[in-house]
């Protein structure tokens, strides 16, 4: 495209409808490879971003959990409130919080079970209190549906390339084969050297010698 911005409509090697394919499909096949870059991109910063966010909401519950337990070992809260956070009553007990869904589900287990003992008239469990627990398991949910939502339009800025690409495809080929006819005049040397001047590039098949140009 940068030569033929340069060169004259009458020296161009193609037909005008060809010219007028490439300035419809150009801009647009461009426009997709940039949006694509984008996506990339954008779900490549997300990611980073919730595992570290993931890492300390996990920190937060875990802390909270033992938090409670600790509270409850020292007879500040009855063992029966353990069921309020979705814990066995009858011990001690850690969750294995590992994966994302992990996290999900136990920000909902520990805020309902706060919230509920409090308004039985408990008092907040503090380092970390409930607030600080939801602002971390927050972030860490904004920033994973962030992620979905960036690898949704990933997803589909390969789809659109891909769709592009076919269409790109059948286009080089016609190109091709125009500039071909246009300078199949003379030796083949020449034909070459001007072909190499708008992208056509003649690859020896193995053991096939090339005339010098």
């Amino acid at each position: 495209m940068d030569r033929k911005a340069v060169t004259l409509p009458a020296n161009l090697p193609f037909t005008q409808a060809t010219i007028d394919r490439l300035n419809v499909f150009f801009p647009a096949y461009h426009d997709a490879i940039q949006n694509l870059s984008t996506t990339l991109y954008n779900q490549t910063s997300i990611t980073v971003k919730v595992v570290k966010a993931k890492q300390l909401a996990t920190w937060f519950l875990n802390d909270f959990i033992d938090a409670l337990q600790n509270a409850i070992r020292r007879g500040t809260i009855a063992p029966n409130f353990r069921a309020l956070y979705s814990l066995p009553i009858e011990k001690r007990f850690r969750p294995q919080i590992k994966t994302e869904q992990d996290v999900l589900e136990w920000a909902v287990n520990i805020h309902d079970g706060e919230t509920e003992r409090i308004a039985q008239g408990g008092v907040p469990i503090t380092f970390p209190s409930l607030a600080e627990v939801d602002a971390a398991t927050g972030d860490f949910r904004t920033k994973n549906l962030q992620q979905s939502n960036d690898k949704n339009a990933y997803d589909k800025a390969q789809e659109a390339v891909q769709a592009e690409n076919k269409k790109a495809d059948l286009l080089i080929l016609k190109c091709w084969n125009e500039i071909e006819s246009e300078y199949d005049v003379g030796d083949k040397p020449s034909l070459r050297r001007k072909a190499r001047e708008w992208g056509v590039i003649y690859v020896p098949r193995k053991g096939e010698k090339v005339q010098e140009e």
